[in-house]
């Protein structure tokens, strides 16, 4: 085989496995930046409200409803969210609901009634 078809044939397979190992197991996934929102409605006063924050675990204690908060979050290649929770117990007899949306879709809503109620709403990344 000629000497520069030889080269061009390895420069074309060195690319190839290069393309090829970019999505190997040992590769940092690509995290997009996107809107995370949580909302809690009902009546009166939620006694305690806890989500993931930015840096973790957050709270919130006797917040009158509606209750919501917007932060910046993540998603593993543009499509898969991170995981993201929001719950809440109401202080007295009542309903509430909670939703967490992500990057404009709602990925997790529930309502829970009691005395008092208690409610959860959450999505798990990928693992």
């Amino acid at each position: 085989m000629p000497r520069k078809a030889m080269s061009l044939l390895l420069g074309a397979l060195v690319a190839s496995a290069t393309v090829a190992g970019a999505g190997s197991a040992g590769a940092t996934p690509d995290l997009t930046k996107v809107p995370v929102r949580y909302d809690l409605t009902g009546t009166g006063v939620a006694s305690y409200i806890t989500y993931q924050g930015q840096n973790g675990q957050a709270h919130a204690t006797n917040a009158p409803l509606p209750w919501s908060i917007q932060l910046t979050g993540s998603m593993t290649n543009a499509a898969s969210p991170a995981s993201y929770s929001l719950s809440a117990q109401s202080a007295g007899p009542g309903a509430l609901t909670c939703t967490v949306t992500v990057n404009g879709k709602v990925v997790s809503q529930n309502t829970a009634t009691g005395d008092p109620a208690r409610v959860l709403c959450e999505t798990h990344g990928p693992r």
